[in-house]
């Protein structure tokens, strides 16, 4: 939608899936988005694929897969300079982790292996450290603490801070943006 018209525009359209988590190049000419198949059986039991990162030509309407396994891939937010993607990837019953990419999708790596929940993140203006929230995971299948904390990972030096401590009394939060 452009906001100072509010004429709005379908970017592209598929029967059954569902895009969500969505991020927008700077020239405005791709979105990064988690795609997904969702169904519905008899009973109306819900069903749904395994998410995957996609890049969206919004001219065209073009898809550009960009991950491809039997994870959860979710919340995509391209690097400053847009030559980095960071999301998150993992099942819920394990866990997830933080990964890195490449923005045609290569050179796959994990840059925080803790096995959490994550649920957004964030790149500094600089490009030089992501911001998150994460609850860990407790005693139990897919049981996670019900408040989250908020996290800095340094993308040069691999460190890693915790800069809150409201987990402790269940209070949820979640990283909105840097300035």
């Amino acid at each position: 939608m452009d906001i100072n018209t509010l004429i709005e525009r379908c970017i592209v359209t598929a029967d059954s899936f569902v895009w969500s988590g969505n991020d927008w190049s700077a020239d405005g000419s791709y979105a990064l988005t988690s795609e997904w198949y969702y169904w519905m059986l008899e009973g109306s039991e819900e069903h749904s694929d395994f998410k995957e990162i996609i890049s969206l030509q919004l001219a065209t309407g073009k898809r550009v897969q960009l991950t491809d396994n039997k994870l959860m891939d979710f919340e995509a937010r391209l690097s400053p300079d847009e030559s980095k993607i960071v999301y998150i990837s993992g099942l819920h019953t394990q866990g997830y982790q933080i990964m890195l990419m490449n923005s045609d999708g290569s050179n796959n790596t994990t840059i925080v292996d803790t096995l959490a929940l994550y649920n957004t993140i964030r790149w500094s203006p600089a490009g030089d450290k992501i911001a998150y929230n994460k609850s860990d995971k407790l005693a139990g299948y897919a049981k996670y603490e019900p408040g989250s904390d908020i996290f800095v990972h340094d993308m040069i030096s691999g460190e890693t801070k915790q800069i809150t401590n409201f987990a402790v009394d269940s209070i949820p939060i979640t990283v909105q943006d840097w300035k």
